[in-house]
């Protein structure tokens, strides 16, 4: 076999020159096509990668807000029912306390309505008591309604101040004297004598009947009104009475 070598260095030389062009032409815009769809692909795969993990972050963020906002709900619920036990807690202790406090202004109401109960029943006692023994002393004999009370007149005026006894034994009108019943002369000798002794010297009278001096003698002057009679005891009794019950208010 013969080789003809123009031939084959022809053939060679064809062949570098088409494989030049197809590196020219053909190989290297392929090759860059290839490695800019590779490059795409690449970048949509980090893109989706970037994308995935923004999702698994929002995933997570959302997770951990779910979380919040769950132990928020609870807090709020915890909080909500401590505000309403405490609240109900201040309600029943203000309720009690109003309770407390009603139950001892009406203990104490009725503490003072039996007191005033009391004390008007001892009034009306009081009143009662000097009604009776206003009554059962008018009743007694018309001698005992004078006899002996000159004694105690007297002993009265002798008890006021000097100046006031002065002022009595002074007087130039006659002494006013307030009697139960009509004076016997030898009464009237009695009371002015008994008088007489305290004042110095024996004064003029001028005896009034007055039915409520009830037994006993009252002398009226300008400045003063001396008193031994019923009538007079059973006012101190009376003002007495009504003293103590003032100092009880």
């Amino acid at each position: 076999m013969q080789i003809d070598w123009w031939t084959l260095a022809l053939q060679l030389i064809n062949a570098l020159i088409l494989i030049w062009i197809l590196s020219r032409f053909l190989f290297k815009p392929v090759a860059k096509v290839i490695a800019d769809r590779q490059a795409a692909a690449r970048k949509i795969v980090e893109e989706a990668e970037a994308l995935k993990q923004a999702a698994e972050a929002d995933r997570t963020a959302i997770a951990a807000e779910r979380s919040n906002l769950a132990a928020e709900h609870e807090r709020l619920l915890a909080a909500s029912r401590q505000d309403a036990d405490e609240a109900r807690q201040s309600l029943v202790a203000k309720a009690e306390a109003e309770i407390e406090d009603m139950r001892s202004a009406a203990a104490s109401i009725i503490d003072r309505q039996k007191q005033e109960a009391a004390k008007e029943v001892s009034r009306q006692a009081t009143q009662l008591a000097v009604a009776i023994a206003r009554r059962l002393v008018s009743r007694l004999p018309d001698a005992s309604k004078v006899t002996g009370f000159a004694e105690g007149l007297a002993k009265a005026i002798a008890e006021l101040p000097e100046t006031t006894r002065a002022d009595l034994a002074g007087m130039d009108a006659p002494l006013r004297l307030h009697v139960a019943r009509p004076l016997t002369e030898e009464e009237t000798a009695a009371i002015t004598a008994a008088i007489g002794e305290v004042l110095g010297h024996a004064p003029a009278l001028d005896p009034v009947v007055d039915p409520d001096v009830i037994a006993g003698l009252e002398v009226e002057a300008q400045h003063a009104v001396i008193r031994n009679s019923l009538r007079g005891d059973l006012d101190r009794i009376l003002a007495e009475f009504q003293d103590q019950e003032a100092e009880t208010r």
